[in-house]
């Protein structure tokens, strides 16, 4: 694959959405005109406005459908033509409908940037090799090997070292109507009672468990714990009982995934 511009590479170790291994940002800004919350017009009538020979044909054509605010935007995309005509007829052959179940191709659009999203990396790399002139930065595993694994094992989180160098889950606190308050302080004072080095909580958890914070909806940032090994994790699921008050994300270093890749 070769690029006239060097676009940045981030190497991720996380699906996108929970589908997706590859994304890239891309320079069609104008694309949230015909793709965003309130576009001026669909994408089959963008092309059919794009195949006018000149933009005055094209303005004169598409007028009745225009007003002050978005006649500029219909310039501007015109200006574009090939570019726009060809990223249209791209994505069409990937059935870009957000309805569908796991479409092949996912796009976001927000305020300048525009990002795309690919299940596989066949269809990633042809988008970069049809498109390389307008790909401004690349998210994508470092390996095939490593693709395969977060797509295996999309609950792990692959890190280069364990926190606090040897725990290896991470429980998140997701619903406070399963535990009534005075099993939320029970469990605080038993977990505070556990061997030390066996389960850390975090100052926003163990605040929510002393009642001294709340909030709305079923989880909040920061109330999570550490805790170090299938032991300590079996012992916490024994004594809650209750199933989904954490969802529970499993560490894993990079340089075990190496040596598979390797």
């Amino acid at each position: 694959m070769k690029m006239t511009n060097t676009p940045s590479i981030q190497y991720i170790n996380k699906l996108y959405y929970g589908e997706y291994a590859y994304s890239c940002v891309v320079d069609l800004y104008e694309f949230h005109l015909i793709n965003g919350r309130n576009p001026i017009m669909s994408r089959y009538s963008c092309k059919l406005y794009l195949e006018h020979d000149t933009i005055e044909d094209a303005m004169e054509n598409w007028e009745w459908t225009m007003n002050t605010r978005t006649k500029p935007y219909f310039e501007t995309i015109y200006k574009r033509k090939d570019t726009y005509y060809n990223f249209i007829k791209w994505l069409d052959q990937y059935e870009m409908d957000y309805s569908r179940y796991e479409p092949a191709v996912r796009i976001r659009t927000e305020s300048s940037k525009l990002s795309l999203y690919f299940r596989d990396e066949a269809t990633f790399e042809d988008f970069l090799r049809t498109f390389a002139d307008n790909v401004l930065s690349i998210s994508r595993p470092i390996s095939e090997v490593r693709a395969n694994y977060i797509r295996n094992n999309p609950k792990d989180m692959i890190v280069k070292k364990y926190p606090y160098k040897n725990f290896r889950y991470k429980l998140i606190w997701q619903d406070k109507y399963k535990l009534k308050d005075d099993k939320k302080q029970a469990f605080l004072k038993w977990c505070e009672g556990f061997a030390q080095d066996s389960m850390k909580i975090t100052p926003q958890l163990k605040n929510f468990l002393n009642k001294k914070t709340h909030w709305w909806g079923n989880s909040a940032y920061g109330a999570y714990m550490y805790v170090r090994d299938d032991f300590a994790l079996s012992m916490i699921n024994l004594y809650l009982s209750e199933t989904n008050i954490f969802k529970v994300r499993k560490y894993v270093l990079e340089k075990d995934i190496e040596k598979i890749e390797a």
